[in-house]
C-alpha cells in the first residue's frame, strides 16, 4: 500500500538527504492502516510538487511523546536537535487531548528515491 503524507520543507530536505529516518504522527485512522513494508510518499510543503518515497521498516506505537522518544536517537531526526527537550518543544505539535484520543506512532523508514517533481 502507498500512503500520501505532507512534510514541512526542513524535514522533507532532511529525509531526502537520508539523515531523517523516523517520522512521528498521530496514530489516527489513516496511520493505523500503515504496515511494515508499505510505502509513504511525502510531498514537500507548501507547494506539494516535490515528492520522495520511503519504505516503512518498523512501527512503534505509544500513548505519549516522552515515551515515544525514550529509546530513539536524536540522530534519527536528521541531527536537527541538540536535546530531547528541544525535540519535544519544537518538533512535537500534538495536544495532550489528541495524544489521549489516538496515541502516537513512529514510522522508521528507508529512503527509496531521492526526489520527484510534478
Amino acid at each position: 500500500m502507498t500512503v500520501q503524507m505532507r512534510l514541512d520543507s526542513q524535514y522533507f530536505e532532511s529525509m531526502k538527504s537520508g539523515k531523517k529516518k523516523i517520522e512521528i504522527r498521530l496514530n489516527d485512522e489513516k496511520r493505523q492502516k500503515v504496515r511494515v513494508e508499505d510505502i509513504i510518499e511525502f510531498s514537500k510543503m507548501p507547494e506539494l510538487r516535490d515528492k520522495i518515497s520511503v519504505e516503512v521498516t518498523e512501527i512503534k506505537i505509544s500513548p505519549a511523546h516522552e515515551e515515544m522518544i525514550e529509546d530513539t536517537s536524536l540522530s534519527d531526526f536528521g541531527g536537527m536537535y541538540r536535546s530531547k527537550e528541544q525535540l519535544l518543544t519544537r518538533y512535537i505539535r500534538y495536544t495532550q487531548e489528541e495524544q489521549m484520543r489516538y496515541g502516537l506512532v513512529v514510522f522508521r523508514v528507508r529512503l527509496l528515491d531521492r526526489i520527484r517533481q510534478e
